[in-house]
This record gives C-alpha cells, structure tokens and sequence, in this order.
C-alpha cells in the first residue's frame, strides 16, 4: 500500500483559517473507450484566473481565462499570448507528487 498522500483535510479551511486555502485544485479522469468512443486519460489544474485541462495521451488541450472568460468559451491552449500561463499550469500537472504519468487500470464499469 503506497502512503503517498492524495488530498489534506477541509477542516481548517472550514474553520476559517486562511492559510488553509490552496492557490490551486487536480482532477483526474480517466475514461473507457465504451464510454465516448475513444480512451481519454484527463489531467485538469485549475486556479482562481485559469484552468487546463490536458489529455496525457494525444496531448490535447484545453486552458481558460476564468476571470475573462468564466463560462469557457475561448479556448487559450494553443494562443502564443498565453503560453507562458500554458507551460505555468503544465509543471503544475506534471510536478504531482504522485503516479501522474502510471496508467491507472482501465475502469470496470460505470461510477
């Protein structure tokens, strides 16, 4: 059993304190090819302004400007004016403590 940990308690958050707060939250998600036709391997990093969002696989895309851009309609990843936010959030995913780049066994049936 691997004692890497994934996650830290809410609690002080919840109580108030600030330096509780994170500057940044992962997800993971991993889907089947039975599920929308093609196997995604999803990695998302998302701060108060941004959010990236890649596919380890094909190393596809997705970065938003939340703060200009709440509801995601423009697609920044592959703008050269945000580069430098692109490759920022990317050492971000990539710099995980954890099995980031292990494939994780394929999903048995719906969550």
């Amino acid at each position: 059993m691997s004692s890497a940990v994934h996650s830290t308690s809410l609690r002080p958050l919840l109580e108030g304190h600030a330096e509780a707060q994170r500057d940044h939250a992962f997800n993971e998600w991993r889907l089947g090819p039975s599920r929308c036709g093609v196997a995604l391997d999803l990695r998302t990093v998302r701060t108060q302004t941004a959010k990236l969002t890649i596919e380890l696989s094909s190393g596809a895309g997705e970065m938003y400007d939340l703060h200009n851009d709440p509801h995601e309609c423009h697609n920044l990843f592959d703008d050269a004016n945000s580069s430098g936010l692109r490759d920022e959030l990317m050492q971000r995913i990539m710099s995980r403590p954890d099995d980031i780049r292990n494939p994780t066994p394929e999903p048995v049936g719906p969550a």
